[in-house]
């Protein structure tokens, strides 16, 4: 329906979709819709007075629930505008959302009385309330008690960010939330936030939402181009037909390496089923040049971790990296508590750490300038870690200290102003080139590292002592610059 949508822009078609097949004749629906029917009779939105800003008014139109105490004087008249949402209330059984003025404290003590539905009166009643990011401020107090009795239900911060800054500098500021029994997502692409949604109604419907009972969604009004995900996804060596092929980029070709694109992909299917399974753990690869030529861990590599919006200015980061004959992997996170957050410390970041491979692991050097058969000298073989958001640094300035490696950490760190978010992502230093340089940066000081250790303790895996060598120079003087020649 729309060649370069939003999430916020999806999440309006999926309430509708959802509210439609609810009111409609069951006999008229699919075999597919009629397994949401339930769900759909289930579910309810509300918004303080920002309904329509927040893309629910495809759900909306026709159907707000309230005593009609407005009287409809242009269905009377005859001059019904039908290109705008009918937001006249009335009591029918399938109005499903309820509307409130800007009063966000209400509508989230709402939320969470409807979430309690289940322990009250054995029905699983589904609400989902949407707000402006950055005003779930003024109903903090009430958020943080739906949490504290373990209501379920869903709030959609929505839009957010400095993304939102066309719309003015005050509404920038994503906090940080960490709060027991919440999980928040931010996803990337449209069909992340269908993952999502399902996989809550879920485990709402079938009580399987132990500890994660709020679900906190942010979501944005920037575009995005999603035919990147299968773009990306079809390039790495685990979703082609031969995982074990060494593989190099058209734009790059390198010696006894193919080029990826001669390689055939996975089927979409299964790509997409692995990719769904990722989204709902907290992350994904969404560019990975593991089992690349001239990929070497610890020297040329790089792990940019990206939420939400930021995505493309990581995309656009490790293209430009390539040129330099640096790999840029980059990891789309889709839920910082699953991730790094509470959620994630239950099971010791397992996720983070052994699915994705996340550690702070020495690569050896092959050759040994010690001149010791017993000794070993491993300089610069961790990889380090970029991180991009939009939102102040807790929400993922604690990979590298979790992991053990060298972490900068790209964020909101001052007060907003109105403009492009282009622009304003330069202004807070999360745009592409900031990402360039912060991986520069670690990369250069992790060259500098130099570690000693004795051949049965590397082979014991016991700790090592870190000694830094010295100030570090500018990344430039050690990689090249985009126009100069491909090496590695």
């Amino acid at each position: 329906m729309a060649s370069y949508p939003h999430t916020q822009w999806m999440l309006g078609q999926l309430t509708a979709k959802l509210t439609r097949i609810a009111n409609a004749d069951k006999a008229k629906l699919t075999d597919t819709e009629k397994l949401w029917r339930t769900t759909g009779e289930l579910f309810m939105t509300m918004a303080p007075d920002v309904g329509t800003s927040t893309n629910l008014n495809p759900a909306m139109d026709g159907k707000i629930f309230g005593a009609p105490v407005v009287h409809d004087v242009e269905t009377d008249l005859g001059v019904k505008d039908t290109k705008l949402p009918d937001l006249v209330p009335g009591e029918d059984v399938s109005d499903r959302f309820l509307r409130f003025e800007i009063a966000e404290g209400n509508v989230m003590s709402c939320v969470g009385s409807f979430g309690k539905m289940r322990d009250l009166l054995g029905i699983p009643v589904l609400p989902l309330m949407t707000v402006y990011d950055f005003f779930i401020k003024r109903a903090l107090d009430q958020y943080f008690y739906n949490l504290y009795w373990k209501s379920s239900f869903i709030c959609v911060g929505t839009p957010s960010g400095v993304t939102l800054s066309p719309e003015g500098a005050q509404h920038g500021w994503k906090s940080d939330f960490q709060i027991p029994n919440q999980i928040t997502w931010e996803p990337f692409f449209c069909i992340e936030l269908d993952w999502i949604l399902c996989d809550t109604f879920k485990r709402h419907i079938m009580n399987d939402n132990a500890g994660r009972t709020g679900t906190l969604l942010r979501l944005v009004t920037r575009g995005v181009e999603q035919k990147d995900m299968m773009k990306y996804l079809t390039k790495q060596s685990r979703y082609k037909t031969d995982p074990n092929a060494i593989l190099c980029r058209s734009e790059y070709p390198m010696q006894n390496a193919v080029n990826e694109e001669e390689v055939a992909p996975l089927g979409e299917t299964e790509i997409l089923a692995k990719m769904r399974e990722e989204v709902l753990k907290g992350a994904y690869r969404l560019i990975d040049y593991s089992n690349y030529a001239g990929y070497e861990p610890g020297d040329n590599v790089v792990n940019i971790f990206a939420m939400g919006p930021m995505v493309t200015e990581a995309i656009k980061a490790s293209e430009d990296l390539l040129g330099r004959g640096i790999y840029a992997n980059v990891i789309a996170v889709t839920s910082p508590d699953l991730l790094c957050g509470i959620l994630a410390h239950e099971n010791d970041y397992h996720y983070l750490r052994n699915e994705l491979g996340i550690n702070a692991d020495l690569y050896l050097n092959k050759s040994n300038d010690v001149g010791s058969a017993d000794l070993l000298t491993v300089s610069g073989r961790r990889i380090p870690i970029v991180s991009v958001h939009d939102g102040e640094a807790g929400l993922l300035d604690n990979l590298g200290s979790i992991v053990g490696v060298r972490h900068e950490s790209c964020a909101v760190r001052k007060h907003s102003k109105c403009a492009r978010p282009n622009e304003i992502y330069h202004y807070h230093g999360i745009d592409w080139e900031a990402v360039v340089e912060s991986c520069g940066k670690v990369l250069s000081e992790t060259a500098l590292e130099k570690v000693m250790v004795t051949r049965q303790s590397l082979e014991e895996a016991t700790q090592s002592d870190v000694q830094s060598a010295g100030q570090a120079p500018h990344w430039t003087e050690l990689w090249p610059t985009k126009n100069q020649t491909h090496k590695h």
